[in-house]
């Protein structure tokens, strides 16, 4: 990378919730990322209450 190259930092969700959907199609929630692999659908979001109660998310 060239040292004159700007770059931008971009601040995200402090809490994220991960996902792990064997075999659904597309989650109906808002994602960041999906991952398909032979084992299913894995899919990152940004966390909600109803996700820090379950423990789905990750600080």
């Amino acid at each position: 990378m060239n040292a004159s190259t700007a770059q931008h930092l971009r601040i995200m969700s402090p809490a994220f919730a991960v996902e792990h959907l064997p075999h659904e199609g597309l989650p109906e929630d808002d994602w960041l990322v999906l991952v398909r692999a032979p084992e299913g659908l894995t899919a990152v979001r940004e966390a909600r209450g109803a996700d820090v109660a379950a423990g789905h998310h990750r600080p």
